[in-house]
């Protein structure tokens, strides 16, 4: 009760104050005698600095998720995910130079006033790259800043604002719109901040758009709805901020919260955009949402809706049993862009939207319904796996306690790659499950887990989903698009049949319009929300207290633009591969960028371009030739033949007793991919390609 009493009445914060006025008292009477008792100032030890500094944060988080250029980096490509990362050993290299400076302090007492000003200007960089990447507060980075002036020569500012150039009014920039307040920083504010001393690799930048709500809090409505943006071709540019909307719900008119983007985006298609002395085209690749924030920025009705397909003219039904909107059929004529300019289609169309201004821009095409993390991962995946579990298609297809168990096993003896950035967990906790969790176990040990815990009609329905996304993930299959189109295509009419008409979903429809986005756009991982997602998270975990939260946004995100590390953060994989690494007299060959080889179940298993299955033994370099060393299978065979041969999609079934005593040496250009491995109820072993490894 105290200390809530104190919070309300502010006397929690007078004791602060009162505090730090006391120890700021103290460091001036340590500071004058010592300045009595020595001739020259006496550099703190790297413990001080780091005990000084401990008060500020816990271990600094991994710099993926920080923005650069009005952006937040993250991971995968992923919704949550703690990715493998070497961002660390950036913030330690600081740390040293840090070090290093301190350490030649009193040696530089006699060099000149340029050496110190540049020294002066390192240790800023420095201090501002800590304090951004450990989200630092002020408070603390300003107590820093004392201690470094009082203890240290260096021209340091007194507080931290001036330190990280935070905006001094943000005011100017908010304006208040339909629902709440919105700030528009710009597409040529982002692309100019981190262009600032590199350029595009192309002659024109194409660049991706993301539109989603985020609820900040569980327990009150106020939500943020950024606009987000992505340069395509360029996997290690940041996503940028390009705009935020903060209010109690949506906002309420496309109008207001589109109209900054499109009128913008036609500038700069028409002028183009000056990046480093130089001219760039801009074009606008695609825009990714899911299925609600589709349907507001296109001004449609939603999902339930009659005619709410965005891609044919399907219309549903309602199954007054169930009380479900489902489809029927996947024939019906696609739509075509001019006719929605003209307003053709009546019963779909609700509003107009800014976006039908935007040039070289198709309504239809480009703006694709298939992106896997909510389609697949979260929608159909998922759908199939609870409703398994629950018995919601039958007690023919639920899982009994024996069959969770044998899945959980399979799943447990799965040994993920390194680069697999999030382990499977078992079923028990498939409520919890993360897209990324749906998306792995889709690919791996599904096809072996599944096999003997479905009805034969259902497992057979399911290998076609299987087939189909292990196709349309990976640009090797390209020659099988076709094929996969017919796959997803024979699966929906087969759900109907399996599940009932009633179960035919939104998500199961779209599948059928996979292939078109995945022609138009690339393989699935080209244009997913995965990486937007995880920016959402990143932005909110910007906001420090719930009041004046696009203000603490804008200052963020304003001091991330004036971190001077663009050019770092461009060259930071310019690595050369192959790269062979010793340790305890042990190879760990990097192939290329994510793919790693070395001994140990996770990583030891690869597949030649001649289909030989390899456990990896040894890698060395001779001559500027690398040579991989490893025993292979005497056997192997396809896992499955329906409904195509498992070997199309480089999956076999092999037996451990069939490995060779004998290796075989072979240059690292004929290595294919990198395996997974899951072992079968019949103590054999499927192998899987790892997908973004395959060439």
């Amino acid at each position: 009760m105290a200390t809530k009493r104190w919070r309300s009445t502010g006397g929690l914060y007078h004791i602060r104050n009162k505090r730090m006025r006391m120890m700021d008292a103290e460091w001036e009477n340590e500071r004058r005698e010592e300045n009595q008792l020595r001739e020259e100032i006496v550099r703190p030890s790297t413990s001080q600095l780091a005990q000084s500094t401990s008060i500020a944060s816990d271990e600094p988080e991994s710099f993926d998720h920080i923005v650069q250029g009005s952006s937040l980096h993250e991971s995968d490509h992923r919704d949550d995910d703690a990715s493998v990362c070497t961002d660390f050993d950036d913030i330690a290299n600081c740390y040293d130079d840090m070090d290093d400076t301190l350490s030649n302090l009193s040696e530089d007492s006699e060099s000149s006033v340029h050496d110190a000003e540049d020294r002066d200007k390192r240790i800023k960089e420095k201090l501002r790259f800590w304090a951004l990447s450990s989200k630092t507060t002020h408070f603390a980075l300003s107590s820093l800043l004392k201690i470094l002036k009082a203890e240290t020569n260096f021209n340091l500012p007194k507080d931290a604002r001036t330190l990280l150039k935070t905006p001094s009014s943000t005011s100017t920039v908010i304006k208040d719109i339909g629902g709440g307040q919105f700030w528009y920083n710009g597409v040529s504010n982002c692309l100019k901040a981190y262009f600032t001393n590199l350029n595009p690799n192309h002659s024109t930048v194409w660049l991706d758009f993301s539109m989603d709500g985020l609820p900040i809090h569980n327990s009150g409505p106020t939500q943020l709805w950024p606009i987000l943006m992505r340069v395509c071709d360029l996997p290690q540019a940041p996503i940028f901020v390009v705009a935020i909307f903060c209010g109690k719900s949506k906002p309420s008119s496309a109008e207001e919260f589109l109209r900054q983007l499109v009128t913008e985006l036609n500038e700069l298609q028409s002028d183009g955009i000056d990046l480093s002395g130089s001219m760039f085209k801009v074009r606008i690749n695609t825009i990714l949402a899911d299925t609600p924030a589709r349907a507001f920025v296109k001004g449609i009705i939603g999902h339930s809706g009659h005619d709410s397909c965005l891609k044919c003219t399907e219309r549903t039904r309602y199954d007054h049993l169930s009380r479900r909107i489902y489809f029927v059929g996947i024939d019906a004529p696609n739509r075509t862009d001019a006719l929605f300019r003209d307003g053709t289609y009546r019963g779909h169309i609700r509003h107009s939207t800014p976006l039908i201004d935007l040039a070289n821009f198709d309504m239809i095409m480009d703006i694709p319904t298939t992106d896997r993390l909510h389609l697949v991962d979260l929608g159909v995946m998922r759908h199939l796996m609870r409703s398994w579990r629950s018995g919601a298609f039958g007690e023919q297809y639920k899982w009994d306690r024996a069959d969770v168990g044998f899945i959980t096993s399979v799943m447990e003896s799965v040994k993920l790659p390194s680069e697999v950035p999030r382990k499977l967990r078992g079923i028990q906790h498939l409520n919890f499950w993360k897209g990324t969790e749906f998306k792995n176990f889709l690919h791996y040990p599904s096809i072996v887990a599944l096999k003997d815990t479905l009805p034969r009609e259902a497992y057979e329905h399911f290998k076609l989903l299987f087939c189909s996304i292990t196709i349309f993930s990976s640009p090797a299959h390209e020659q099988y698009y076709e094929l996969a189109h017919q796959m997803l295509e024979q699966f929906v009419q087969d759900y109907a049949t399996l599940y009932g008409e009633s179960t035919i979903t939104s998500n199961v429809h779209n599948l059928k319009h996979m292939y078109d986005d995945v022609c138009r756009f690339g393989v699935l991982d080209d244009y997913s929300t995965y990486p937007f997602e995880g920016m959402l998270q990143s932005i909110k975990h910007l906001i420090r207290t719930g009041n004046n939260i696009i203000p603490q946004l804008i200052n963020r995100v304003r001091e991330f633009d004036n971190m001077n590390i663009t050019g770092s953060r461009a060259d930071q994989d310019s690595h050369t591969y192959p790269i062979i690494a010793m340790k305890q007299n042990r190879s760990t060959l990097h192939v290329r960028k994510n793919f790693m080889l070395r001994q140990g179940q996770r990583d030891q298993w690869y597949l030649l371009k001649n289909n030989m299955i390899m456990k990896f033994k040894n890698a060395a370099e001779s001559d500027g030739n690398v040579t991989v060393e490893g025993q292979y299978f005497l056997r192997q065979r396809s896992y499955f033949m329906r409904p195509c041969n498992s070997a199309f999609l480089n999956i076999y079934c092999v037996g451990l007793e069939d490995l060779s005593e004998e290796t075989y040496t072979v240059g690292i250009d004929n290595i294919k991919c990198k395996l997974v491995t899951v072992s079968s109820a019949d103590e054999s072993m499927v192998v899987l390609p790892l997908l973004h490894t395959l060439v």
